[in-house]
């Protein structure tokens, strides 16, 4: 029987919630092992399952991915022990709406999990996460060899040793929280439950960029150690690179790439040359061809939105906000002139 995983809209819209994952592919059964297979192929890897009272389970999952990250919605109704042994592909988010857990990692101490305590998973050990009656979690997978290569373009250089994140993440007080939440928005927002690829892309990097820089790990001092100095040409290259290219996907790490240097290296640069970031001045492009894009459409037919996500803006309340601080007037007010 296929579910609905939606529920009420919690208070504060800024913490992910399981219970807002309307997209995607769902089912609830009452049997433990059609749970755990059925999971199993949304995750691509095994797990054990361990269920307290079989005549209380009710599993209800949904899965829904944007881009090349995946969101899984999960509750038992029962408590339930799930146990993972490496080798495993991914580096999970774990955030519970309600209830609460205990997560066990072999080597280390226990970890409690609630709405305000969430937990990064890297899977280099065997872990087993102990889950309440009213457990509803939300689970973000993202592919271990994705982070590894951001990492990678970041510092410049192969990182000496594997990647391994702190386990604990405040939720109250994260970047990686509103990057997930983003994830959330941008699933809801597509019409179709798929995001067009440039705002998939751009969001699967925000989160990305926001697990490496935002939460510690094992090469965060080498990744904010003074970055190498390029020279102001390479800034010129990059500038030129970003207003002829037609590509509404390109992103830090396709700048960094044609530059030759790191990511880090081209922010520095960046900041020091034009007292921007890349980014910013990337969106300022896309800003201007918006603009001159309304400004040719036919008032009648044309749509903002449709512009808007045609170039790289996923969240239209910020592209609309960004629109009118640069041009002083709304999208639409261009469009109808």
């Amino acid at each position: 029987m296929e579910a609905s995983m939606a529920g009420s809209a919690p208070s504060d819209v800024t913490r992910p919630d399981a219970r807002r994952l309307s997209r995607g592919t769902g089912f609830s059964t009452p049997d433990p092992r059609r749970a755990r297979t059925r999971t199993e192929a949304f995750l691509d890897c095994a797990h054990a399952m361990a269920v307290r009272d079989e005549s209380r389970f009710r599993a209800q999952v949904r899965f829904a991915s944007v881009g090349g990250i995946g969101l899984l919605a999960t509750t038992y109704r029962t408590p339930v022990a799930i146990t993972c042994v490496p080798p495993i592909p991914w580096v999970t988010l774990n955030f519970l709406s309600t209830g609460s857990a205990v997560s066990s990692v072999e080597g280390s101490p226990p970890l409690a999990l609630d709405a305000d305590r969430a937990t990064v998973f890297t899977y280099d050990r065997p872990l087993t996460i102990r889950m309440s009656p009213e457990a509803y979690q939300l689970m973000v997978l993202i592919d271990r060899r994705r982070l590894e290569t951001a990492l990678e373009r970041m510092l410049g250089r192969r990182p000496a040793g594997p990647l391994s994140f702190e386990a604990a993440l405040d939720v109250g007080s994260s970047s990686v929280t509103a990057a997930v939440s983003m994830l959330l928005h941008v699933l809801r927002t597509s019409p179709s439950g798929r995001p067009p690829p440039a705002v998939a892309a751009e969001a699967e990097r925000s989160l990305v960029s926001a697990l490496l820089l935002g939460q510690r790990h094992r090469h965060t001092r080498a990744l904010f150690a003074e970055p190498e100095r390029p020279p102001p040409r390479t800034v010129a290259r990059v500038v030129e690179l970003i207003e002829s290219s037609t590509d509404e996907s390109l992103g830090v790490a396709d700048l960094a790439r044609e530059a030759g240097i790191s990511e880090r290296a081209l922010h520095a640069a960046f900041r020091r040359h034009t007292g921007s970031t890349p980014m910013a001045y990337l969106r300022r492009v896309r800003l201007d061809r918006v603009r001159a894009e309304l400004a040719a459409a036919d008032p009648v037919t044309g749509s903002v939105t449709e512009v808007a996500l045609r170039h790289g803006f996923g969240h239209l309340g910020r592209f609309a906000a960004a629109y009118r601080a640069r041009f002083g007037e709304s999208p639409s007010t261009t469009l109808r002139r």
